[in-house]
């Protein structure tokens, strides 16, 4: 598998050509006809009534074709000696009995589009920063990451292209570290495994005062996730979430950041909106949304654990959320800030906390969070996320961090299409697309925060295919479409009406080929311009255009084994 991987990519970096694909905001540039595939007219599809089908087909912008996989320790390695097998000897046969190659196994799929059934109206994909940005924020390869996520340009990374993601959210966190200076009477109770990247520093140093102005406030702090912040705004972002890591070491009985007791929750309400009230008026980021609270039931946040967090219940998640509302009005923040109730951890403790909340909690938050994913794994509860939706009623969900383990991106690609179609989410933010040598990582950097060798933290080291699952999703699906239904629970499907655009992501998880017909009976016409773009799990072809077949009432696409297929629709008319 490993020689097939290598010979693979190697033959698409030989071969690679300049390709046109979606942008932001507008997905799609068409080509001219002659910047189409030529495909000989045997393997053109032949319509039900006998006529022959035409062909379309393109690349999306912003990427070489098949560029070269490198580094990353999930990927296959290119250090396998080539072995030259010996000849074979000649087989002969009966010239009147032609020896034919087996038919590749595959298999056949309907994807009935239905724009009728809206499901939310998306707002985007994204990512949040936190520790990964106190590692590599204000680095020498800051640049690299801040175009590679928030914009749709080719970016060079290791010795390579990659396609950027397009991610128009962003999700700040909220620290509560301090600096040995600033500790009085107590030490931080900060144990030795906490990682010095995820001891993110907190702006309100002391209880002496609660005014942002006074000494009490030194808002020079989190330099490094700060820069990557303004980074981002800088590349057109405009939907910022705020989240707390952690309260103020000193706002706990046991003056820590980790698994500490929270017993101020006045001064944390505080914190919170005068950080925001700070970002927005003297940072000038625009924050949309603030969430107060990081997986608050969850058992891990525990005493000489390994990242910083507290545990609350929901009657402590109920106060905490009155103070917060009336502190936004103080502040002049609700008008343009919302509150996110919680970040919880998984769909079933979302479901349980919601309806605890619903019946203890005044209605003060419009938006709910969920975690998709954690050490063990993507959580699959698709009965959990149902009934959430069902217990959110008209609040809308986001899934704000989901970063699983598993390399080939496939689980990845699952758990999105998973996680919008059963939970209506309108927002998929990805939690670690930076990583040291984890495969939680789309991308791997070195985190090295000593300062010891200059250009050493932040520097690119690898690529996992995951990052090219990602962009399948991001870079077609853009927001202000809305979510429609299809037949087919292994799709996601978002139509604009304004722009008549069609955008259809297909995942084929099995190890078959698939012929898949998208039956666009819903609409009058469409363009034959559609670009069509694959990457497999197994890294053999990654963000490669690819042709298709278009009939009078559908269209036909052949899916690759393990893969993800997405497909832009231009000039879609609705009848």
């Amino acid at each position: 598998m490993q020689k097939r991987v290598l010979v693979s990519l190697v033959l698409a970096l030989s071969s690679c050509s300049r390709v046109v694909a979606p942008s932001v905001p507008n997905a799609y540039v068409p080509t001219t006809a002659d910047a189409r595939p030529t495909i000989k007219k045997g393997n053109v599809y032949t319509g039900e009534d006998g006529s022959l089908g035409s062909i379309a087909g393109t690349l999306p912008s912003g990427a070489e074709t098949d560029p070269l996989i490198t580094g990353g320790t999930e990927l296959p390695m290119m250090n396998e000696p080539v072995v030259k097998m010996p000849e074979e000897v000649p087989i002969e046969t009966d010239p009147k009995v032609p020896v034919d190659p087996l038919p590749e196994p595959r298999s056949f799929r309907t994807i009935t589009v239905i724009p009728t059934e809206n499901r939310g109206t998306w707002e985007g994909f994204g990512a949040k920063l936190g520790a990964w940005a106190n590692a590599v924020g204000a680095s020498d390869y800051q640049d690299i990451y801040a175009d590679l996520f928030f914009t749709n340009k080719n970016t060079a990374f290791t010795n390579t292209v990659l396609p950027g993601l397009g991610l128009n959210i962003v999700r700040y966190g909220i620290g509560g570290g301090g600096r040995e200076s600033d500790i009085m009477d107590r030490a931080e109770i900060n144990p030795l495994d906490l990682a010095a990247y995820r001891d993110v520093e907190g702006f309100w140093i002391d209880p002496i005062s609660d005014d942002r102005d006074s000494m009490s406030f030194d808002w020079s702090r989190d330099a490094n996730q700060r820069s990557l912040l303004l980074a981002a705004k800088e590349r057109g972002i405009s939907n910022f979430e705020f989240f707390s890591l952690a309260p103020m070491w000193w706002m706990t009985k046991e003056s820590t950041t980790v698994g500490g007791t929270l017993q101020n929750p006045q001064a944390f309400a505080k914190y919170l909106s005068s950080v925001v009230q700070y970002a927005r008026d003297d940072w000038m980021i625009p924050v949309t949304s603030l969430a107060p609270f990081n997986e608050p039931t969850s058992d891990r946040w525990t005493l000489k654990g390994s990242e910083p967090g507290i545990k609350l219940n929901s009657a402590g998640l109920a106060a905490i959320l009155v103070e917060l509302y009336k502190e936004f009005a103080v502040r002049d923040l609700t008008s343009t800030v919302t509150l996110s109730g919680f970040d919880e951890g998984t769909p079933r403790a979302g479901l349980v906390l919601q309806e605890e909340l619903n019946a203890k909690s005044p209605d003060v938050f419009e938006k709910i969070n969920i975690h998709t994913s954690d050490r063990a794994g993507p959580s699959r509860d698709v009965k959990s996320k149902e009934a959430l939706r069902i217990s959110a009623g008209e609040k809308r969900i986001w899934v704000s961090d989901h970063s699983d383990g598993e390399s080939d991106g496939m689980s990845l690609a699952t758990s999105i299409v998973e996680d919008i179609r059963s939970m209506k989410a309108t927002a998929w933010i990805y939690g670690q697309p930076v990583d040291t040598m984890s495969s939680r990582g789309l991308v791997l950097s070195n985190f090295d925060m000593s300062d010891a060798e200059e250009g050493v933290r932040g520097r690119p080291i690898g690529i996992s295919v995951k990052h090219y699952i990602l962009a399948q999703f991001s870079r077609f699906i853009r927001p202000g479409q809305q979510i429609i239904g299809g037949s087919d629970d292994k799709s996601l499907l978002a139509y604009d009406a304004e722009s008549q655009r069609l955008s259809v992501v297909i995942l084929n998880t099995t190890k078959l080929q698939q012929d898949v017909d998208i039956d666009l009976s819903a609409f009058k016409s469409w363009s034959q311009s559609i670009a069509h773009v694959v990457t497999r799990g197994d890294g053999m072809k990654v963000w490669k255009a690819k042709s298709v077949g278009v009939f009078s009432k559908k269209i036909r696409v052949t899916v690759e084994p393990g893969s993800v297929s997405s497909l832009e629709i231009p000039e879609a008319l609705l009848k």
